[in-house]
């Protein structure tokens, strides 16, 4: 198994990963529970700010996504003309949550479905106030530490599950979407 796994730090600015929570927190305000449990939220519905928002993350993951199609496995298979980002899910991870939860795609054995890259940026970052919050890919044994700003980036399939490990202490925010294939 080849591994096909891209890292980016620094994919978008900390600025751009402080005004997302700002924006998260300020449109929620109280109603956000201590995590989204299982879920996530679409930055698109926040409005103006969040379109705007989810406009210049995605305009920065395409610009990676570009640069990884070399290593990924079907890149012969697909241009840069093709290919087009998801709408931005925003996840929270707070030391009170209690189970790590598996997440995988299914299975993309070939280009007949849309889906077929995975991206996940740390929004914050493991620091005094905020504890763990990796996120694991076990099959390939690699961990990604809470970077604000990193990008992870893997095809969709089984043997990419990844789990997000738990946060320790504080809050943890990520974005995460996928890259489809025109068909």
């Amino acid at each position: 198994m080849i591994d096909t796994i891209g890292c980016y730090n620094n994919t978008i600015s900390g600025s751009l990963c402080d005004r997302i929570i700002y924006a998260i927190k300020s449109k929620m305000n109280s109603t956000i529970s201590p995590s989204f449990g299982n879920s996530s939220i679409i930055l698109d519905e926040f409005g103006e700010l969040g379109q705007q928002l989810s406009h210049e993350c995605l305009s920065s993951v395409h610009q990676k996504v570009v640069e990884y199609l070399p290593i990924y496995e079907f890149s012969k298979m697909i241009s840069e003309e093709d290919i087009y980002c998801t709408s931005v899910r925003i996840s929270k991870h707070s030391y009170d949550d209690i189970n790590n939860i598996m997440s995988c795609n299914k299975i993309n054995n070939d280009l007949l479905s849309s889906h077929v890259l995975n991206w996940i940026i740390f929004l914050t970052e493991e620091d005094e106030d905020n504890v763990g919050g990796e996120i694991e890919i076990p099959l390939f044994n690699k961990r990604f530490k809470a970077v604000k700003g990193k990008m992870i980036l893997f095809p969709t399939g089984i043997s990419y599950y990844h789990i997000p490990l738990n946060t320790i202490k504080g809050t943890h925010y990520r974005a995460s979407g996928s890259i489809n294939v025109n068909a």
